[in-house]
């Protein structure tokens, strides 16, 4: 009976070791969890303030058994380097940790020590470090990728900026031809009263510039907003605009569409500015015929300069680079179609005599319009 009593004793041993051998893996788990907590909330830190934040990381790696952390390198054009903890410049290869981090702007190494880690301290110490720096690349991916978002942001800005800024540029000069041609009273009076009219577009392009550069946040906000569109009134201005005789057909004044304010000025600006452009050149009548047709589900407005030849192909009417008249950039049209893809609604070009018809149409089923069939 002997070794029955002994080997109980054994056996009630173990048991007492396997006891606190879980509870030590339990007290060490919960200290490496809330450990890296802390490395996880380091996140925010870096996503506010990269550099800042490593260090704040100061505070973190001790519980790591990280000695001291250390980066060098380029940001933003300036050299910049610190240490947090004890990062001693003299340890050796192995006793350090280091990760090199290069972008287009940023070109950082941060080396971590761990002189005097062993065993499991030290696989534990490799695992937080590694962690530690993907947070932290993670943290510059996405500033990288705001970065290309604002900057985008900002180009597409700029294009509806340079159409504001061309078509202004376009009137004054529309002005000054019209005046400085002026032989009598009556040619004055003619002039003063197609600057009157075609003033009210100019006004509104001169604020929207003034208000993108002031804040270009609210225009890309507004760039989607819907509102009534009083075409009747925004063809005529925007055609006087730029010198352009339009006849209207089957618009009634109270048609009032729900459409993007911005992307029916954009088409507007586009084609009365190319039909002005190309008449010029070539010395044509500079006018437009406008109809208005409705489908079971879109407003259709169709412009037609059947007089004036392009001097691209129908094909490549929306084409970048493609331009329909000397001087121009040929991103108009290209941009003028992205803009009205992205309201929802089509713009496409058809062939008309020698030149082309190019149909706007509108989602919107209130209309007082009866459906009527498209032009050829």
């Amino acid at each position: 009976m002997t070794w029955l009593y002994g080997a109980s004793a054994v056996l009630v041993g173990a048991g007492v070791s396997l006891v606190l051998a879980l509870l030590w893996l339990k007290n060490a788990g919960q200290k490496r969890r809330h450990v890296l907590a802390q490395i996880l909330a380091l996140r925010s830190a870096f996503e506010a303030d990269p550099l800042q934040g490593l260090s704040q990381a100061g505070d973190v790696l001790p519980r790591l058994g990280l000695p001291g952390l250390r980066w060098e390198g380029e940001w933003y054009g300036a050299p910049v380097h610190g240490a947090v903890g004890d990062a001693p410049e003299q340890a050796g290869s192995a006793a350090r940790l280091s990760h090199t981090l290069s972008q287009t702007d940023v070109h950082l190494t941060l080396t971590v020590t761990l002189q005097g880690l062993r065993g499991e301290a030290r696989l534990f110490a490799e695992q937080s470090a590694q962690l530690l720096f993907a947070i932290f690349e993670g943290a510059l991916a996405a500033r990288e990728l705001a970065l290309v978002s604002a900057t985008a942001q900002r180009a597409e800005l700029a294009v509806f900026l340079q159409h504001d800024i061309r078509n202004l540029t376009q009137w004054v000069e529309l002005l000054a031809d019209d005046f400085s041609s002026a032989t009598d009273a009556n040619d004055l009076m003619g002039a003063a009263t197609r600057a009157q009219v075609s003033a009210v577009m100019a006004r509104e392009r001169a604020q929207r510039i003034a208000a993108a550069m002031l804040k270009p946040k609210d225009l890309a906000a507004d760039s989607g907003d819907w509102h009534p569109l009083l075409l009747r009134t925004d063809i005529v201005n925007a055609a006087a605009m730029h010198g352009v005789a339009v006849e209207m057909v089957g618009l009634p004044d109270t048609l009032q569409p729900m459409w993007s304010v911005l992307a029916w000025a954009t088409v507007l600006d586009n084609i009365f500015g190319n039909t002005s452009k190309l008449g010029r050149e070539q010395r044509l009548p500079i006018s437009c015929l406008v109809e208005v047709a409705r489908t079971p589900l879109s407003i259709c407005v169709s412009f037609s300069t059947p007089q004036l030849p392009l001097r691209v192909p129908l094909s490549r009417v929306f084409e970048p680079w493609a331009s329909v008249g000397l001087g121009a950039s040929g991103l108009g049209m290209y941009q003028a179609r992205r803009v009205v893809m992205a309201e929802g609604a089509t713009l496409k070009a058809f062939a008309c005599g020698k030149g082309l018809t190019v149909t706007l149409c509108i989602p919107c089923k209130n209309s007082l319009l009866p459906v009527t069939p498209l032009p050829p």
